[in-house]
């Protein structure tokens, strides 16, 4: 417990900092400013799960940072990650910690056109870099383009697809989705897609519980001197369902308390050429997490 606390305080300490500032600009209107950026940090965390076939374990905490608008993005995410007997997992020397941290800077531009009074086409290109230490090879470009079509007042779809260009392994998911209802505030709402499902009730106007599914990817360097592939990469894969409570208080800020239950978790590992080694499954794990998100 107290290291989850140890863990989590730095992010209390900010979000208190973020809700008394807020006090000042209690009295101003909402904007509609599409230029003005939005923040948000994130930490979460997976409790222990034991490693396919073996009696190593390994528990991971993340940090998320983004800020964003309606022109672009930046973020940056850490993942810290903790293994018990290390002589029993089966990769790495049997004596260090394989990875103790892995690193994803990320930038990209937005674009939207309107196509009619129902439809609007969103282009999204990125940028990013995820490595353990070095960051040489660890580069890959992505864009989602997908036409957003109201067609009712309550009802959207969305139909397009998301290309992930990588030099170990690129690849190419549709991007398909029906939102109900998406922003309301009080009552029930939905998004219905991939690669995130969920449903919501708003309890009040300050007040939302959700649940809903999500499917995560991505491909990070390794340092140099791995224990598990020298200036290989891994590919980490996960499926996680969650529970949410959000508090949102007035226009500037909010924030997200969150349980989460992995029931898919997969480290695959790449050699430098490239050519995928192993694949391992974790077992299912619980976890948790706190955001913070703050509009200016």
């Amino acid at each position: 417990m107290n290291k989850h606390l140890n863990r989590l305080l730095p992010m209390l300490q900010w979000s208190l900092l973020v809700a008394f500032s807020s006090v000042s600009f209690a009295n101003t209107p909402p904007t509609t400013n599409p230029l003005l950026p939005k923040i948000s940090l994130n930490y979460g965390y997976l409790d222990q799960a034991s490693i396919q076939d073996s009696g190593g374990k390994f528990s991971n905490y993340s940090y998320d940072f983004l800020v964003q608008n309606a022109l672009g993005y930046f973020g940056y995410t850490q993942w810290d990650l903790d293994w018990y007997d290390v002589d029993q997992l089966p990769f790495g020397n049997g004596q260090d910690q394989p990875i103790n941290h892995l690193h994803k800077v990320s930038f990209g531009g937005k674009m939207a056109k309107s196509l009619s009074k129902k439809a609007r086409w969103i282009n999204v290109l990125g940028a990013s870099s995820a490595y353990e230490v070095e960051m040489d090879d660890s580069y890959s470009v992505n864009l989602r383009s997908f036409v957003l079509y109201q067609y009712r007042s309550d009802v959207s779809l969305m139909a397009g697809a998301m290309y992930n260009y990588h030099p170990v392994r690129s690849r190419l998911y549709p991007v398909l989705g029906l939102a109900y209802r998406a922003k309301a505030k009080q009552g029930f709402s939905a998004v219905i897609g991939f690669p995130r499902l969920f449903v919501a009730y708003g309890l009040t106007e300050r007040w939302k519980v959700s649940s809903g599914i999500s499917y995560r990817q991505f491909m990070a360097k390794l340092s140099d001197d791995s224990a598990i592939e020298q200036q290989g990469y891994a590919e980490l894969q996960s499926w996680k369902g969650d529970v949410m409570l959000s508090y949102q208080s007035g226009h500037h800020w909010g924030v997200d308390v969150f349980g989460h239950y992995s029931a898919d978790y997969r480290f695959a590992f790449y050699n430098r050429q490239g050519h995928r080694q192993d694949q391992y499954e974790v077992q299912p794990t619980w976890g948790g997490g706190l955001k913070v998100r703050y509009q200016f």
